[in-house]
């Protein structure tokens, strides 16, 4: 049963990926969130597809105008 929900900086690397499945099997509602702050496609599609293939919803935000 999940319980609590948790926004997960998600760049689709092992540690993230490790993390959202370690988080999923605790019962938490994972939500992962990709950074893009480069601007770079390739990076936020590569998290978008660890994210499905993880099973969890995922969020993008552009922040390279705030740096």
């Amino acid at each position: 049963m999940k319980y609590k929900s948790v926004a997960l900086g998600f760049s689709g690397g092992m540690d993230s990926i490790t993390a959202a499945r370690r988080l999923l099997s605790d019962g938490y509602d994972v939500k992962a969130v990709t950074l893009d702050m480069l601007g770079e496609q390739s990076m936020v599609d590569s998290a978008a597809s660890a994210a499905q293939e993880v099973g969890v919803e995922h969020y993008v935000r552009y922040v390279g105008e705030d740096f």
